[in-house]
């Protein structure tokens, strides 16, 4: 592999796939949409089933994530190598935001 591939990464990491990875751009807006809600924290976090992390604050996030227009941050990108399914539509963007 190392002669093919001259640099590499380890790609992107979110540890919320689940969440800001999807087939469609659609698909990730209504999730973006239900967690820059009404709906309170706890009901959020269990239905997109998120947590908090060492790196990575479900209030802060969202807080945060209600300040951005996320629509404008949503890409496709090739979520494995060689997958079939490609394209992958990722929100990546907005989870950047570190506490």
């Amino acid at each position: 592999m190392t002669d093919i591939f001259k640099e590499w990464s380890s790609g992107v990491k979110t540890h919320r796939d689940h969440f800001v990875v999807g087939f469609t751009k659609e698909e990730i807006v209504q999730r973006l949409k239900m967690f820059t809600g009404d709906l309170s924290d706890g009901l959020i976090k269990e239905r997109l089933k998120l947590k908090d992390t060492r790196d990575w604050k479900f209030k802060e996030a969202r807080e945060k994530a209600k300040k951005v227009n996320f629509e404008d941050k949503i890409y496709p990108y090739a979520y494995r190598p060689f997958d079939k399914n490609f394209p992958r539509i990722s929100a990546i963007a907005i989870f950047h935001i570190h506490s």
